[in-house]
Parts: C-alpha cells; sequence; structure tokens
C-alpha cells in the first residue's frame, strides 16, 4: 500500500466512527475467532486496534467533538449487556487508550458522565449503567482504581441498599468496592469516611425495578424526596453491618485489622455511627490474635488504641448508654468494660515488647516512633491502676524503660545523621573534585545506614544527587549514580526516571552510561515484585536504547534486558512480543558482530527461562529460520557460531517439551 491508500483509509476510518453506532460496527468488525488465540496476542491484537480507533485523524468534524463522539459511543457500549465478551473487553481498551491519550479532556469526556451518574447529577447515563460501566472497567482491564475514590462511598452505599436483594446490580457494586479497597493507598481511611456519611448516602437513592430485554431487574435509583425518608433506624443499622462485613470477608487480613484500629478508638463516640463500628469491631476480636502476629508492626497502634481506651475519663459509652436503665447499672457497664480492655492490653504490651530485640528495635517508623511517646504517657497513668496485678504491672515499668533506652538511642543516632548529611553537603559545595565525590559516598552511606522507611530529608537527597549527575567529572558521576541507586529503594517514584534520562545522556560517556544501565537493573533487582509496578519504564528505557547509534549501547541494552528478564520475567510477559520481534530485527539488520552476539545470548535466556513458551510459539520459527540463516564461517566468529547452536539446541528442546505436553494431553486409558 502506497501513502493514497493508508490516507483513504484513514478517511473511511473517521467517516464510520463519526457515524452512529459507528464503534460498535467497527468492533464487531474486527471480531475472530479466539479458540486458536493466546490471551497475550489477543491482548496485543486489542492495544493495537485501540490505538488506530484513538489516533484516527478528525476528518469530517471538529477534533474535539471527534473525540468527545468516541468517548460517548464507548461507555454506551460499556453500560449495555452483550453476549459477546469480545465486544466488552476490546470496548475496555478503547476506553483506557482514550482516557489516557489527553488526561484533562479525557478525564472530562470519559469520567464526568459515570461519575456524575453515580451521584445523581444530570448525565446520558442512568445509574444502572454507570454502575454496570465502572463494574467491567474494573473486571476486564487493569485501569486504575483512584479516579473512582471519590464515588466509593456511593458505592458502598448503593451495595448497602441492595444488600438484601438478589440484583446484579447489588453484586456489581460489591466487587466494585472490594476492587478500590484492595488496590488503592490509604483505603482504610476511604471505608472510614465513607461509614461516618453512610446513612446521608444510602439516603440519595430509593429501589426501584428497569427492565432490560424482557427482564425486570432490582436497581437503585435517585431519591426524588431526600427530606422525607422514613427509616427504621435499628433496621438500617443491621443491614449496614451485614454488607459491611461482607465487604472487608473479602479484603486482606491487614485492611481488616487497620480498619479495627480506626472503629477501636471511635468506640465512645456519642452517634449512630459510632454504634456502626462497635458493631463492626465486635465480630473482628476473636481474629485479632492471628492477624497481630502476621502483622506485627500493628502491635503499637493497637496498644496505643486500648490506652486511649482505658484511660479515658468518659464515664458513658454508646453500648452502656442502651444496654442500662440507670446510672449504677451504667457505672458498672463501664467498669466491666475497662476490665477487659485491661486484659486486652496486658497482652498487646507484650507483644510490644517482642518487638524490642536487638534485630527489630531500629526498624521501628517515625510513626511508630511518635506513637510510643505517645503511650509512654498513657503508660505512666495507667500503672498505678488498682485493676493490674502485680506482673502487668512489673510489663509495663518494663515497657516504659524500653521506651526511654529507645527514645535516648534514637535523638543520638539522629543528631549523629544531620552532622553527617550537614558534612556531605558542604563537601558537594566544594571546587575539589576529591571532595564532592567523598560527599556522595557520605550520602550514600547514610542512606544505606538507615532504614528505608527511616531515611531522613528524602527530597533533599534526590535533589542534591540529581544535580551531580550534570557534573563534568566522570568520578563524580559515577558516584552520583551509585547514590542514586541507593536512594530509589526508598524514593522509587522520583529515582528510576532519572536513571533512566542518565543511561539516554549522549553527552556522557560510554562507561558513565553504562553505570547507570545497571544500576537501573540493580535497583529493580532489589525492589524484587515491586519492580512489576515499574516494568514497562524499564522496558522501555532498555528497548529505546536498542534504537541508539552507538553499538556498545546496543549490546549494554540487550545485557541489561536479559538481567532483568532472569530475575522478573513474569512482569515481561505483556510485552515479550514487542521484545521478540526488536530482537529479530537486529538479527537481520544489525551489521555489528557483538549485537548479534548479545541478540543470540538475549534470545538463549528467554527460551531456557520462559514460562509460557505458547506466548512466542509463532516467532520461535521466524527465530529459527533467521538464526539456520546467518553464515557461521563468513562471519568468522566462532562465539556466535557456539551462541547459535545454543539458541538452535534450546528451541528443539522447547518444542520437544511442547509436543510431548500436547500428546499427554491426548492420551487417555482404554478399559476393555
Amino acid at each position: 500500500m502506497n501513502d493514497e491508500d493508508f490516507k483513504s483509509v484513514a478517511e473511511d476510518l473517521s467517516y464510520v466512527l463519526i457515524k452512529k453506532n459507528g464503534l460498535l460496527k467497527f468492533i464487531l468488525a474486527t471480531l475472530v475467532d479466539t479458540s486458536f488465540e493466546t490471551v497475550e496476542t489477543m491482548d496485543q491484537r486489542f492495544r493495537d486496534l485501540s490505538y488506530i480507533v484513538t489516533n484516527v485523524p478528525a476528518i469530517y468534524c471538529d477534533p474535539d467533538d471527534f473525540f468527545g463522539s468516541l468517548c460517548k459511543q464507548v461507555i454506551l457500549i460499556l453500560s449495555t449487556g452483550y453476549a459477546d465478551r469480545q465486544i466488552e473487553q476490546l470496548a475496555t481498551y478503547i476506553f483506557i487508550a482514550l482516557y489516557e491519550k489527553n488526561q484533562s479532556f479525557g478525564k472530562a469526556e470519559t469520567m464526568k458522565p459515570i461519575t456524575d451518574a453515580i451521584c445523581c447529577k444530570e448525565s446520558y447515563l442512568t445509574l444502572t449503567q454507570s454502575i454496570i460501566c465502572i463494574h467491567r472497567l474494573i473486571d476486564l482491564s487493569d485501569f486504575d482504581k483512584h479516579p473512582f475514590i471519590p464515588v466509593f462511598p456511593n458505592i458502598l452505599a448503593i451495595y448497602t441498599l441492595l444488600f438484601e436483594t438478589a440484583s446484579p446490580i447489588a453484586t456489581a457494586a460489591k466487587e466494585i468496592a472490594i476492587d478500590i479497597l484492595k488496590y488503592v493507598d490509604q483505603s482504610k481511611y476511604i471505608l472510614d469516611a465513607s461509614l461516618y456519611n453512610l446513612k446521608n448516602s444510602i439516603n440519595l437513592y430509593s429501589t426501584g425495578l428497569v427492565k432490560i430485554g424482557d427482564d425486570e431487574m432490582i436497581t437503585v435509583i435517585p431519591n426524588s424526596n431526600l427530606n422525607d425518608v422514613s427509616m427504621d433506624d435499628d433496621r438500617v443499622l443491621d443491614v449496614m453491618v451485614a454488607a459491611i462485613s461482607a465487604v472487608l470477608d473479602e479484603c486482606r487480613d491487614e485492611l481488616k485489622l487497620d480498619i479495627y484500629l480506626i472503629l477501636y478508638e471511635k468506640g465512645h463516640l456519642p452517634s449512630l455511627n459510632a454504634l456502626v463500628c462497635i458493631s463492626l469491631a465486635d465480630p473482628m476480636k476473636q481474629d485479632l490474635p492471628s492477624h497481630i502476629r502476621a502483622h506485627p508492626n500493628k502491635a503499637i497502634p493497637f496498644l496505643t488504641s486500648v490506652l486511649r481506651r482505658i484511660t479515658s475519663d468518659s464515664s458513658g459509652s454508646i453500648q452502656s448508654m442502651m444496654e442500662t436503665k440507670n446510672m449504677q447499672e451504667e457505672i458498672q457497664s463501664v467498669q466491666e468494660n475497662k476490665m477487659l480492655d485491661i486484659k486486652i492490653f496486658s497482652g498487646w504490651v507484650q507483644a510490644v515488647l517482642n518487638r524490642f530485640d536487638v534485630k527489630d528495635r531500629f526498624q521501628l517508623t517515625g510513626e511508630e516512633l511518635l506513637l510510643l511517646k505517645i503511650c509512654k504517657v498513657y503508660l505512666t497513668k495507667v500503672v498505678t491502676s488498682e485493676l493490674l496485678s502485680n506482673s502487668q504491672r512489673l510489663d509495663i515499668q518494663r515497657l516504659i524503660g524500653e521506651i526511654n533506652h529507645l527514645h535516648e538511642t534514637t535523638k543520638h543516632s539522629k543528631i549523629d545523621n544531620e552532622d553527617k548529611f550537614a558534612e556531605a553537603v558542604n563537601r558537594l559545595k566544594s571546587e575539589f573534585m576529591p571532595q564532592r565525590a567523598h560527599g556522595l559516598v557520605i550520602l550514600r552511606n547514610l542512606i544505606d545506614a538507615q532504614h528505608q522507611s527511616k531515611i531522613y530529608h528524602k527530597s533533599e537527597l534526590f535533589t542534591l544527587i540529581k544535580a551531580c549527575l550534570s557534573d563534568p567529572d566522570s568520578y563524580v558521576y559515577l558516584a552520583a549514580v551509585n547514590a542514586l541507586a541507593s536512594l530509589a529503594l526508598a524514593h522509587t517514584e522520583s529515582c528510576l526516571p532519572t536513571l533512566v534520562e542518565a543511561y539516554h545522556d549522549r553527552d556522557r560517556s560510554l562507561r558513565d552510561r553504562f553505570s547507570a544501565g545497571e544500576s537501573l537493573v540493580w535497583v529493580c533487582k532489589y525492589l524484587g515484585q515491586l519492580a512489576h509496578h515499574y516494568h514497562r519504564l524499564v522496558v522501555d528505557c532498555f528497548l529505546t536504547g536498542l534504537k541508539d547509534e552507538n553499538e556498545s549501547i546496543r549490546v549494554s541494552s540487550l545485557s541489561n534486558l536479559g538481567q532483568f528478564w532472569s530475575f522478573l520475567k513474569n512482569a515481561l510477559s505483556y510485552c515479550i512480543i514487542e521484545i521478540v520481534c526488536v530482537v529479530e530485527c537486529l538479527l537481520k539488520t544489525d551489521s555489528s558482530l557483538d549485537v548479534k552476539r548479545a541478540c543470540l545470548m538475549f534470545v538463549y535466556i528467554m527460551l531456557n527461562g520462559i514460562d509460557n513458551p505458547e506466548v512466542i510459539l509463532d516467532h520461535l520459527k521466524q527465530i529459527y529460520h533467521i538464526i539456520k540463516a546467518i553464515d557461521y564461517k563468513s562471519l568468522g566468529d566462532e562465539i556466535i557460531r557456539v551462541r547459535a547452536h545454543q539458541v538452535l539446541e534450546a528451541i528443539d528442546n522447547l518444542m520437544k517439551k511442547l509436543i510431548t505436553d500436547t500428546i499427554s494431553l491426548k492420551v487417555s486409558d482404554i478399559h476393555l
């Protein structure tokens, strides 16, 4: 096809997409039989199709109108039921591509109609459609959950309102709520705020019937009379507790424990919300010891919460106000509650003391140190209580002594660190190269000596080290790269992109760029499974390096990519086809023998480490023929010949394994 043909296709596609149901017609036209298609190849095909849709030129109308029309069409597809899952899945890919293409405009056109409908504002979507749309986005893709945080209270309220029904909307709302709590940062505070206003959120909605096809379904509709809602509080409370407990049952234990700690402190709040908190917290008490053992870092926050309750001067709690009929009974109830709290408290004193061993003492976070200061005030007050036994009193006195000793040690350690930091800053200002380099060494030692969660001056350290990357002296530059790599374990979001920039800086020497690449791989290796979050950034960095005009950088990129693959191969499953295609191209076209050697080595590492060989099955034949076509003798390179044989042998072994697995699946016993 020539340029005119491509232009004609673009015009035709632009015309189709702007028409009524144009996007749906395009999606239907791309449907294929997926029975022989792997998940990875289908994923890549959907990404390619979504890229095409979002980059079609707006020929027949204003670009904003064209973009807005595509957004509306894809949202309506996602909010309508289709029998073919392919349609819904491809629609989610197109939605994400439209959202990411233009963040400011994309949010207005893609997210606003959905969130407005959830909040009962004017929108072309109904409440039911918006829930279906969000559910499909979360269920069929890895779309970021953070944009849905503002409507989380509404989603929780919708699920609570429909909790006792068999409505599919209730199931969808529950799964959305669970997904947000699982994958969003600080979800415990989001849930806490939602609980506080849950009754008000429920009052925004009422139940109703909606017709989908020939069937009627119970769903939620906007409540048209907000000031005239009659609800029995006890009944509402029971439903709230049951609904939220059902959501929490699906969440991880650590989140349950965090929520318990928050709710435990609210046990004396004089409101219906406090009663909800108490009702939710009580079922968790029996699981608390196992949770604390699994998450010892929660022992100090829990101890602080218990101490606040024990030392509270409040003579009336929500529970006692409901259950007692005179002041004497109320006082007795409060006393019994405090006895129970004392019993729980003594166990957590032991749990905190266990954290004060030699290995764990200096791993306490800044937040835990602050809580221990608060604990000390409460402990001093509670140690005189007549409710304590002698052994409990001795444990408390021992804990007070440990806290005093810890704060003295921490204070001296912090002063030493401040002095070292000031010394390093002064050395970095020196005109002499050795002084600047030594300043960076001090900074790196300071970073390495501290626990990652307790590094002081993170932002200042990053600014100082990054400034040294522009130092003309190579020795200072290398020291800065090493310091940045250490800091990256605690300040990853900022440091990794800086290391990527350093690797592609063509003004630096090859040695400097090699060092930046090695540091990047080193950081990813020590991040472990957390490196999955950054795999796209790292892979794109080295794929770009494969296009560098300097053959040494191309070789370095292949080497780094091989190392990255060897310890994090699962992270590359989504982009393995892309990597294989680039390596194929280098084997065919690159004239450098070193690059060919590195390509063969990477292919060998990949074939020996791949978990799912079916992903690259279509490419194995092509790789095999390319390597066979290399004229070892004319190249005169023994290393290429040896590595080519290794790759061919690896391909043979892989194919034998695939064939054996296929045959074994087809073999069955015949019983006569």
